[in-house]
């Protein structure tokens, strides 16, 4: 809808609505204004009202925004605009007054990103985002080693292994470590759940225990 002002003999506003704007005024000179967001404005139009007249008057308004188009990967991050507007990803060709804009946009467990965009009249500026996930770094050490270490994170293999070590881009959040091996002919094995956090350094170290069989001899009955 846009607004409506005409001033001269008597000043009346309103809104145009889907079916237009109607009202009755005195014979005379009259000035009207349409204004609009995100339209030109029709400022100070002159008309003229006769005695038993009915005027008509149909008025095309010109965009005076641009848009931007905001998609990443993965999809459904939030996009914050200075303007204090907030969004969901895929945004399409969102109308903004000409100007420039700082945005933002995040998504749990993913690296956010701000950064700024210039709108121009009558223009689309298209961001397209590949989400970078938060990682930190996990140092791990096992005791007793054994001799064939396999190490598992999260339930994962992770292949040429060997500690202790730190492993670099390990996704933020709980991961547990097991550390499997043979010691001295015996099976051993440590489990132990830790808090990875955005780029910071987490401890692990694993104390390993012999695996014995759950199988009970049985018993003899005399």
């Amino acid at each position: 809808d846009a607004d409506v002002t005409i001033t001269g003999a008597a000043t009346i506003r309103g809104r145009v609505a889907d079916k237009g704007f109607f009202t009755r005024l005195y014979p005379g000179t009259y000035y009207l204004t349409i204004k609009k967001d995100l339209y030109l404005p029709v400022s100070d139009r002159k008309i003229t009202i006769s005695r038993g007249g009915t005027l008509k008057k149909h008025f095309n308004l010109s965009a005076s925004f641009g848009t931007v188009s905001v998609t990443t990967r993965p999809s459904g991050a939030k996009v914050e605009i200075s303007n204090g507007m907030s969004l969901i990803t895929p945004v399409k060709n969102l109308k903004l007054d000409p100007g420039k804009y700082q945005v933002k946009i995040e998504k749990k467990t993913f690296v956010p990103i701000t950064f700024k965009v210039t709108i121009v009249r009558n223009n689309n500026v298209p961001i397209n985002e590949i989400l970078e996930q938060k990682t930190g770094f996990l140092s791990i050490s096992a005791d007793p080693m054994p001799s064939d270490l396999k190490l598992y994170l999260n339930n994962q293999l992770i292949k040429e292994a060997a500690l202790p070590d730190t492993l670099k881009n390990i996704p933020t959040g709980k991961v547990t470590v097991l550390c499997k091996g043979t010691v001295n002919n015996t099976a051993y094995e440590g489990k132990q759940t830790v808090m990875v956090n955005w780029n910071q350094e987490t401890m692990a170290s694993i104390r390993l225990k012999p695996v014995f069989s759950l199988r009970s001899t049985p018993k003899t009955v005399s």
